[in-house]
């Protein structure tokens, strides 16, 4: 009877994964949620839900599914994996990457916990670390477009432009029309003084993902630098429409304006700047060099008036 049993799991879980795997979300939503109630300490089925609530945005939901799923089966990379990217949603990635780092020491060569951990460790400044977990992804998988992109980024960050452009390269031969992957080598391209190369790609991205004000603050930076300053206000006017939150956008539109003459719009810009990001040293100085220029008080507050 026993055995009868395990396989009517196994038979009802494959058939709620063959539903996942072709799209069939409802579906394997349904049969899981059955295979949950039939069999609660069958650990898949806990897992299947933790997926399907990821795919929705759930990350709650997820985290409870998988914390079950965890709790039946401990030692499973994939369980701590997929743990990972609903803490990611949670927003709590400090937790996201001890899942990432427990899935490493079940499996040393895992590449996409190395990866994910290489993303989380670039967002938190541990830039070294962060460029080895990459690396260790590719050596595993020469196909991981994700941990190319994201070395990519590091490289550029660390002064290392030219070796940034070869790496971001290899990601886009992978996927060629990727927006992220295309942002990160216009501006590897831009700071290997290669300015014309850079505007060109990062209009191509811009193309594919016009909402984004980060990929548009950035193209304004470069139309700037070539001296195609209508272009370049322009372009940061539309990354502040995009996004009014964005320090970048506000930064390249007083700039921008800067660079035109235009001191009181820049000073308006600037303004706007520092009340996205109170602790921007660059924003509160560009504002104080802004209204000195304009023969005005200097700005009130800033990151020093507040020790």
């Amino acid at each position: 009877m026993q055995a009868q049993q395990s396989k009517s799991v196994a038979e009802a879980f494959a058939e709620a994964m063959q539903a996942y795997e072709e799209g069939r979300a409802a579906d394997a939503k349904r049969l899981a949620k059955r295979l949950t109630e039939q069999a609660p300490k069958f650990g898949g089925a806990h897992y299947l839900m933790g997926l399907l609530a990821l795919d929705a945005g759930q990350g709650k939901r997820a985290a409870e599914s998988l914390a079950r799923a965890i709790a039946i089966t401990p030692g499973q990379p994939v369980l701590h994996l997929a743990m990972g990217r609903a803490l990611e949603v949670l927003g709590d990635l400090a937790e996201a990457g001890l899942h990432y780092r427990t899935v490493l020491s079940m499996d040393e060569a895992h590449a996409e916990a190395h990866a994910r951990l290489g993303e989380l460790l670039r967002r938190s400044g541990r830039r070294d670390e962060a460029i080895g977990h990459c690396r260790a992804a590719i050596a595993a998988s020469p196909v991981h477009a994700e941990a190319m992109n994201t070395l990519g980024a590091l490289l550029t960050e660390a002064g290392r432009p030219g070796e940034a452009c070869e790496v971001l390269r290899q990601a886009l031969e992978l996927r060629p029309d990727w927006p992220a992957a295309l942002n990160n080598f216009g501006v590897a391209l831009r700071d290997a003084g290669r300015p014309d190369a850079a505007a060109t790609i990062l209009e191509g991205a811009v193309e594919l993902r016009p909402d984004h004000a980060g990929t548009r603050a950035n193209l304004a930076g470069i139309y700037r630098a070539l001296g195609r300053l209508d272009d370049a206000r322009a372009e940061a006017e539309r990354a502040t429409r995009c996004n009014a939150r964005s320090l970048d956008a506000w930064m390249e539109l007083g700039l921008a304006r800067q660079t035109q003459g235009h001191w009181e719009g820049a000073a308006a810009a600037f303004e706007r700047a520092t009340a996205v990001s109170p602790r921007s040293a660059r924003a509160w100085y560009c504002l104080g060099e802004a209204r000195r220029t304009l023969g005005e008080p200097p700005a009130p507050s800033g990151p020093m008036a507040r020790r």
